[in-house]
């Protein structure tokens, strides 16, 4: 009902004038609903100089030249809502999203008026739709008007389609008026074509006003008005300013981010480091200084020229006090110099050195043989400062790209890219919607053309590989993510400054049953900190599993055990939602241990700051690998002073580690120290592994190239459609 009453406001409209006798004033127009772009100005263009046509020195001997089918006067389509017919080239035309309007009351003999309605394909019937219709105009006229079914006719679409055209009484208004509706319903909605006009023209002359509803021919529906051959429809979240802007995006790269901007680096499906906006780097002996040297051909959208500057005045403006950047600390401060920019000590970045167009040259404050893979997260990615200095607030919503795809259009219902002819290697395929608010089963939206990648839960995997003849087990794909759901746990703040209390919170969760309740199985339980296929990982330094009478025999022998405080957990989300899950693991706590643990929900768009700033036992946190490097986990997430160490765990032990292990250029030695350093970390109980998920996709047959990466990386630009 949702989407059908607007559209039910454009035909009572014309209920309205029509049976008023009256010609208005105006056309209606349709109100205008808010949008992330600002209006585009449009310029007008210079005609061009004409010019002499050159006389042929010979003639040909003439060939008959075939002639194009003329269009009829008066032929409209509409690829949007997949329709075309003719109607009175008089009519003016009013649109909106989901409906089209045409209006004849200029011309004397021809009145009336024909609305085109895109409504779900449910129950809903016509006499239900000239129900509200009628309600509406009611509403709005302040009359008694009536709309009342009188019969109906067989006729014959343009397209050969046999339908049945039913005739509504308007009555109540000064003069008499008819409707003559077509219902067409087609897979997933119906089309409404909806012509009112005065009774008396309609009875003089019908068969004129039947043409114009038997001109009607149906085509496939192309809600964005794009080729079908030349995009992609995937399912995607409304963006925010944080979700385009490199500067305050905390998701990965595999984002809106990633489509629209890049660095000079990337990491591919397969976890390897290449170049992107940079051809090439070499590093110093002693792992300190990184000399960049850009592409040649490296541009920004509109054409120019993307240099070394731009790099630099990128990562200045990230790491501006003014910024506020959440992530420049963690990704760009191992750069010389970099944390005094951020904390006002200094006017720019002394590490990072323009040589000319083209070189650029990094220096470090430490050997760190993580640093390359940092600059593929997009804290790194390279931005037009003129866009900055423009439109500060809004500027990320019509950006000139430096990434494989600009953005088109930002609608209600969709974000549209578009390839960007200038990035160093076009991207292959010429559009990628994503669509917003798309309510609907997954599922059943792939099976019906409106997503070509669809994402699906535990219960729809279950159900296709329960049918294993089902075509679609062959579009279904799989994979792992590195990603770690756990509780992170105050080790300072009583009674979680017992280490034994820690260990029965521990101890008391049954993971298996959690994934059999919520993942209907699917998935693994997680015993460690970094997952599986990241370089240290090593199950045997696991923390133990499920032990309800282990956990008692904890908190019995803990300084707490006959008195235990309020205990707290922070959890992203709103009170007014319980997540099924937290209660779940509440349960499992009071049964085990006879202990209740409040819950606090906050921003989950805050949710590092608040919970930083928030003193809290436990705080509910995942986290997903940004680089296949086991510093991203356990330096980023446990050393004392990071900025995602939400519970500010302080272990010197851990910390001496980690840092010898940051600079340890010997790949074994350090993953060595790292598996140390995880080791006492699961000995402290400073955090719960939780759960691993697996990822279920839907894959069209259209694309060839498409990869499940462990980690969020770019892949569009490697996609390709299949002819």
């Amino acid at each position: 009902m949702k989407r059908i009453l607007p559209a039910l406001l454009w035909l009572s409209l014309p209920l309205l004038f029509l049976s008023a006798c009256g010609t208005p004033a105006a056309a209606p127009t349709a109100t205008p609903t808010a949008t992330l772009l600002p209006t585009e100005t449009v310029t007008s263009s210079p005609s061009p100089t004409p010019t002499e046509t050159p006389v042929p020195t010979f003639t040909p001997t003439p060939t008959a030249t075939p002639r194009p089918t003329a269009t009829p006067r008066g032929y409209y389509e509409n690829a949007v809502l997949g329709f075309a017919f003719t109607l009175p080239p008089s009519w003016d035309e009013w649109g909106a999203s989901d409906a089209i309007a045409f209006f004849g009351p200029t011309n004397p003999n021809e009145p009336g008026a024909l609305v085109v309605v895109e409504v779900p394909g449910d129950d809903f019937t016509p006499d239900d739709f000239m129900e509200v219709a009628e309600a509406s105009a009611q509403e709005q006229s302040g009359g008694a008007m009536s709309v009342t079914f009188d019969h109906s006719e067989e006729i014959t679409l343009a397209d050969g389609q046999q339908t049945e055209m039913r005739i509504y009484r308007v009555e109540g208004g000064e003069t008499p008026a008819r409707v003559l509706l077509l219902w067409l319903e087609r897979e997933n909605d119906v089309l409404v074509v909806a012509m009112t006009l005065p009774a008396e023209r309609w009875e003089a002359t019908p068969e004129r006003y039947d043409a114009v509803l038997s001109s009607v021919s149906l085509m496939e529906p192309n809600p964005f008005d794009l080729p079908g051959d030349e995009m992609v429809m995937l399912r995607g979240g409304e963006p925010d300013p944080e979700d385009l802007d490199p500067a305050h995006t905390q998701g990965s790269a595999g984002g809106y981010v990633g489509l629209v901007f890049r660095g000079l680096v990337r990491l591919m499906p397969d976890m390897q480091i290449v170049p992107d906006l940079a051809e090439g780097w070499s590093i110093s002996g002693d792992g300190m200084v990184y000399t960049f040297t850009l592409r040649a051909e490296a541009r920004f959208a509109d054409g120019s020229p993307l240099t070394a500057q731009d790099v630099k005045d990128s990562w200045e403006y990230v790491a501006r006090p003014g910024t506020g950047s959440p992530t420049v600390s963690t990704y760009l401060g191992d750069i010389l110099g970099l944390m005094d920019k951020v904390d006002g000590r200094a006017q720019e970045i002394s590490g990072v050195q323009v040589v000319d167009a083209r070189t650029l040259v990094v220096r470090l404050d430490a050997p760190k043989p993580y640093f390359l893979a940092k600059l593929t997260y997009p804290t790194s990615y390279v931005v037009d400062m003129d866009d900055v200095y423009h439109d500060p607030r809004r500027w990320m919503f019509s950006p000139n790209a430096s990434g494989p795809y600009s953005i088109k259009e930002v609608r209600d219902d969709a974000i549209i890219f578009e390839r960007n002819p200038n990035y160093h290697t076009p991207a292959h395929i010429p559009y990628i919607v994503f669509r917003l608010h798309a309510v609907g089963d997954p599922v059943s939206m792939f099976q019906g053309g409106d997503l070509d990648v669809a994402y699906l839960g535990a219960e729809d995997v279950l159900a296709l590989r329960a049918e294993p003849d089902n075509p679609l087990n062959a579009n279904l794909r799989s994979g792992s993510s590195m990603c770690t759901s756990m509780y992170m746990m105050s080790t300072t703040l009583p009674p979680f400054d017992d280490l034994n209390v820690r260990r029965a919170f521990a101890l008391s969760i049954d993971r298996q049953r959690l994934l059999e309740q919520f993942n209907e199985g699917l998935g693994t339980p997680a015993y460690t900190i970094l997952p599986p296929g990241m370089p240290g990982y090593d199950e045997s330094i696991g923390m133990p599993p499920y032990d309800p009478q282990a956990a008692r025999e904890a908190l019995a022998a803990s300084a707490y055990a006959d008195s235990l405080p309020e205990i707290t957990l922070l959890e992203a989300g709103y009170a007014s939602g319980e997540d099924d899950f937290t209660t779940a693991v509440l349960n499992m706590w009071e049964e085990t241990l006879g202990v209740q643990v409040s819950v606090e929900y906050i921003d989950p768009l805050k949710m590092t700051e608040i919970a930083r700033e928030t003193p809290a036992h436990l705080v509910s946190y995942g986290w997903c690998a940004d680089y296949p490097d086991p510093q991203n986990f356990l330096d980023v997430l446990f050393r004392a002073g990071s900025d995602f160490n939400v519970t500010h765990y302080d272990n010197p032990q851990v910390n001496a580690l980690l840092e010898k292990a940051n600079t340890t250029f010997d790949p074994a030695m350090r993953l060595t120290q790292y598996q140390q350093a995880e080791r006492l970390i699961l000995e402290d109980v400073a955090a719960i592994p939780l759960l691993r998920g697996e990822r279920f996709v839907l894959v069209s047959d259209r694309l060839d190239g498409y990869q499940l990466a462990p980690i969020g990386v770019p892949i569009w630009d490697l996609v390709q459609l299949k002819p």
